[in-house]
């Protein structure tokens, strides 16, 4: 068990990272815990056409500004490198495929407890996991009698194989709206 950390951050997303840098600043003793193999990966691996709705001015971190030339509303591959600069820069304390299990406070410390059976302990505990991390499928009623693929957008790419398909997008938000033009584009 590690006790002499401060504080762990689940997750090396935008939130994560800029969490870490302030933790860091402050002189608090700390780790970001990343499920993935690099910094931002739940970004990484979203669909290729994501833009983001924010300009760069909006959706920079603590500390670093996109660099001149970055597009107004940067491309996902323009913010996952952002990312990578990000804790690069500020040499943050990442552990990668650091899958975390468990997270309980038997007393006054927390326990983080991961996949490879390392537990970790520390005073404070942020989660920054964001809320592509566990993607919920509603149930609906009549779906086990819908033969065709159903997927969430977390795991949607590009419109690869589904030209000249019926298609059905449900949602109102960004990813939605983003992934039905596209698809409607690609008939």
């Amino acid at each position: 068990m590690t006790a002499d950390l401060d504080a762990i951050v689940v997750g090396a997303g935008p939130a994560g990272l800029a969490t870490s840098r302030e933790l860091a600043r402050s002189g608090i003793r700390h780790r970001v815990l990343e499920r993935g193999d690099e910094p931002g990966h739940t970004w990484a691996n979203l669909y290729d056409s994501l833009v983001l709705h924010t300009g760069r001015h909006l959706s920079s971190l603590p500390g670093l500004a996109f660099p001149s030339g970055t597009p107004l509303f940067p491309s996902r591959r323009v913010f996952v490198d952002y990312l990578h600069r990000y804790a690069e820069t500020f040499r943050l304390p990442i552990e990668t495929a650091a899958d975390v299990m468990a997270v309980t406070r038997p007393g006054d410390q927390w326990q983080v407890r991961l996949r490879s059976g390392a537990v970790l302990e520390a005073r404070t505990l942020v989660t920054a996991t964001g809320i592509v991390a566990n993607p919920h499928v509603p149930d609906i009623p009549g779906r086990e009698h819908f033969t065709g693929p159903v997927m969430h957008s977390a795991a949607y790419r590009r419109p690869d194989g589904m030209a000249g398909r019926r298609v059905l997008v449900v949602g109102a938000g960004n990813s939605a709206g983003e992934i039905a033009v596209e698809l409607a584009r690609h008939r």
